[in-house]
């Protein structure tokens, strides 16, 4: 049997310039938040990021704290030099992710 928190899933990922991060899985912006809305299928990037897997941080940042429009801003403008991204899969309880 397998509890929550054993399934509770995090996914850090760095994207380097060289290894675009958006032929891997495409997010989108709502009121509150951000989430991954589709992911690249055998995709070498996305690996271990899930449909509606919530982006809890864009460069270190919480998105939470974020002004509208400023996770888009952020993404945008690291593309180019790598942008660090965590994520939190549906299932991992609130407050698990680093």
């Amino acid at each position: 049997m397998t509890s929550t928190a054993a399934a509770a899933r995090n996914v850090r990922i760095r994207v380097e310039p060289a290894h675009g991060l958006w032929a891997s899985f495409n997010y989108e912006l709502s009121a509150s938040g951000a989430a991954v809305s589709h992911v690249v299928p055998e995709s070498p990037r996305a690996r271990g990021v899930q449909p509606d897997d919530d982006i809890v941080q864009i460069q270190g940042k919480k998105v939470e704290q974020m002004e509208s429009g400023e996770p888009q801003s952020l993404i945008n403008a690291n593309a180019q030099v790598g942008v660090d991204l965590v994520l939190r899969g549906k299932d991992a309880p609130n407050g698990t992710s680093s």
